[in-house]
């Protein structure tokens, strides 16, 4: 995944972030690799989680959050749509997923290569 990143901001993009399944997220530009550890949750179903992290990432950075910042949002905003079923299950908003990001645990960070 790294070097994927890597050639993607070889190629002219400013930032490229990847999601991991349960291993989280990676972050890349081209100053620094970022990897963001996902939240131990009971996964029901992970349609749309990959949706949910893009969306929660770029409210983030429009918030003017850190990558690191607004990968954590993006991977929190994915943990609440793998609880439930279905794309639309669950009823949460930013202060929501914001809390759970701050009490739930991560899991433990890997580096994805």
């Amino acid at each position: 995944m790294v070097t994927a990143s890597r050639a993607l901001i070889g190629a002219g993009a400013g930032c490229v972030s990847v999601t991991h399944g349960s291993k989280g997220a990676l972050v890349v530009t081209a100053e620094e690799t970022i990897s963001v550890p996902a939240f131990r949750v009971d996964v029901v179903d992970t349609t749309g989680c990959g949706d949910a992290f893009s969306a929660g990432f770029i409210l983030g950075r429009a918030q003017g959050r850190t990558l690191r910042d607004a990968a954590l949002l993006g991977c929190a905003t994915a943990a609440q749509v793998a609880q439930g079923l279905g794309t639309d299950a669950g009823s949460y908003d930013l202060a929501i997923v914001d809390d759970f990001a701050s009490r739930t645990p991560a899991r433990e960070t890997v580096t994805a290569e």
